[in-house]
């Protein structure tokens, strides 16, 4: 999970990552607020891996900050979005 990810660092090294890797089994949420909250380097992020079969819960607030009070209004839809549609403890 990863909120206002600052993505852009070393060239996207991070996409080139998993472009360059096998599927893995992993889920991913993404979020950030536009245009001040790094939407731009989160956007070609989450279309890279969804273009890879992974599955991505991408979640873009208009006009969001860079600033924790925008964090914490979308800190339970993170966390909730690796639960949907399981119970108990188990992964």
């Amino acid at each position: 999970g990863s909120q206002s990810g600052s993505l852009f660092w070393g060239n996207n090294a991070l996409t080139s990552y998993f472009q360059s890797r096998a599927i893995l089994p992993l889920s991913f949420y993404l979020d950030s607020g536009c245009p001040d909250d790094n939407c731009y380097a989160n956007e070609p992020f989450e279309q890279a891996l969804t273009s890879l079969g992974y599955s991505v819960n991408y979640v873009e607030q208009d006009g969001g900050q860079h600033d924790w009070p925008y964090w914490q209004e979308r800190l339970p839809g993170l966390l909730q979005s690796f639960r949907s549609g399981k119970s108990g403890c188990s992964p």
